[in-house]
């Protein structure tokens, strides 16, 4: 569409057929393997999106499994036993205003089993909990017991995938350390 912008582009963890492709105003899940020919061209038509509200843009996405794949096996046995299995990850989408939004995308036997078609308003979003956030001076972010909405203007979303970790930019905090549990919430931050 006029005027979008590539933000990212991931694969879907435990899929080696299905991308999600984040721009300015939507997110959309494509499965490669699912072509349409049109003379000479082959393309590829989004499988489910996601829009963003009027007022929201997209400033990044990622997207975390709720369970650690076991990436010591083979390609070729993981590949196999992935496909045939069922996993389900959680995306991540930070939007220019900080906002954080997450879904849960399921995978079974190869197919997204994910809603369809959503759409996001800007206030229906993740609440983060800000205790144990070092602020910069004269803020009210960190304070016991204390939680947010948005944390200012934020910039990227980053998974460590070996720390469970996400880590997010913003304006109000230097980057801010996002732990996550095995079901995808967020549970600690620092």
């Amino acid at each position: 569409r006029d005027g979008d912008i590539l933000v990212n582009c991931e694969w879907l963890p435990g899929s080696q057929t299905h991308v999600a492709i984040g721009v300015s105003k939507c997110v959309r899940l494509f499965d490669v393997c699912r072509l349409e020919t049109s003379g000479k061209t082959k393309r590829a038509h989004p499988v489910i999106g996601y829009n963003l509200g009027f007022e929201a843009s997209l400033r990044d996405l990622s997207i975390v499994p709720q369970k650690d794949d076991d990436s010591r096996k083979d390609d070729a046995e993981q590949g196999l036993k992935t496909y045939q299995s069922e996993h389900t990850s959680k995306m991540f989408l930070l939007l220019e205003n900080g906002r954080l939004h997450s879904l849960d995308i399921k995978i079974s036997n190869g197919k997204i089993e994910s809603p369809y078609e959503l759409h996001f308003e800007p206030s229906e979003c993740v609440s983060i909990s800000t205790e144990g956030i070092r602020p910069r001076s004269g803020s009210s972010i960190g304070l016991p017991g204390a939680s947010t909405r948005t944390l200012g203007e934020g910039s990227k979303l980053v998974y460590l995938k070996q720390s469970r970790c996400l880590l997010y930019k913003c304006k109000s905090a230097a980057v801010v350390a996002l732990m996550l549990g095995t079901d995808g919430n967020i549970s600690v931050t620092f």
